[in-house]
């Protein structure tokens, strides 16, 4: 005998197909990678607190404020991409709105942002003591507000009204602006910290050595961040109603804190190139490297310093070490 057999009806409706590689892909992908540069921060900020325990009270506070705007830099992208894949789980409108922890992030990046660009203009004028460096590094610091300005405005205005996509447009000349001038002021940054390098150059092997890796590390920590921000420039201009520039975006403040963490945590390897005698110099007042140009007998013979009981050699050209007092 033949049975009627009727068909149940899904549990669910069927989803159109959607593509979300573009949107909460880009996003996926922009966790993932942050939290591996986020990893690397964290392991930076343990070992310069274990290493240079005696660096001033500020220059410790900086590294944790940093660390703690990096770890909300995450925390804020994460959320996103939370409200997106999970709380709005088969909700293809709200991919259309930008979330507000997403929307709060560049304000973070810009804090971040501003905060190395000045200590890299404070290096700037450290560097060399001529007073064309001092106006250098007062033009890097003026012009590092305006990228910081910039992210300011754009959280403000997308938490105001412009958080659809399709909103974003009007927000075209920030995000140029923004990610051209943050781009600029990188990339003369590292020109400006490489031939300042370059100019205190001495004939002693050892300090030529530990010239050379700073300035390769100048150059290629420079370029890095000017070409995250440009990447994020690309993307953004060629997918305006996407989200593959957040891929790049949320890696932007994390290459920043990279950058400057490395800074402070080779300053031990680079004393070892000059002098591999010394053990370590966390229990010491060295505050950070500072090349100092003067003009003298390039016939000196070579000089000893003590610094902390580690004998640090030294020429009549450059002071190759000493204290930052400004810190």
């Amino acid at each position: 005998m033949a049975t009627n057999s009727t068909s149940l009806p899904p549990a669910f409706p069927p989803f159109p197909k959607i593509n979300l590689n573009p949107t909460l892909g880009a996003d996926f992908i922009g966790v993932v990678v942050s939290s591996i540069f986020y990893g690397i921060t964290t392991l930076q900020t343990i070992i310069y607190f274990s290493t240079y325990d005696k660096d001033r009270r500020f220059l410790k506070a900086l590294v944790g404020s940093l660390w703690i705007l990096d770890s909300a830099s995450l925390a804020l992208f994460a959320a996103g991409v939370y409200q997106y894949s999970v709380t709005n789980f088969g909700n293809p409108i709200a991919l259309e709105e930008i979330d507000w922890s997403i929307a709060s992030e560049p304000m973070v990046t810009g804090v971040i942002g501003l905060i190395v660009h000045l200590f890299l203009a404070f290096r700037i004028r450290n560097l060399n003591q001529a007073s064309i460096w001092t106006y250098v590094a007062f033009a890097v610091a003026v012009a590092s507000l305006f990228p910081f300005a910039v992210s300011i405005v754009t959280t403000w205005r997308v938490n105001t009204g412009g958080k659809f996509l399709t909103a974003l447009t009007e927000l075209h000349w920030m995000a140029i602006a923004g990610d051209v001038s943050t781009s600029v002021i990188d990339i003369f940054i590292a020109i400006t910290l490489t031939y300042q390098l370059y100019q205190g150059k001495t004939a002693l092997k050892s300090t030529q050595k530990a010239i050379t890796t700073i300035t390769i590390f100048v150059i290629s920590s420079g370029f890095l961040t000017a070409t995250i921000n440009v990447a994020t420039l690309i993307s953004y201009l060629a997918a305006e109603n996407k989200l593959v520039f957040q891929l790049f975006n949320a890696c932007s403040s994390k290459a920043y804190v990279n950058t400057l963490m490395a800074t402070l945590n080779m300053r031990q390897v680079v004393l070892r190139q000059v002098n591999p005698s010394v053990i370590g110099i966390g229990n010491t007042n060295f505050q950070s490297m500072v090349f100092r140009h003067t003009t003298t007998n390039t016939n000196s013979t070579p000089m000893t310093m003590e610094a902390s009981g580690a004998g640090i050699p030294m020429s009549e050209e450059h002071e190759l070490y000493k204290n930052e007092r400004s810190i």
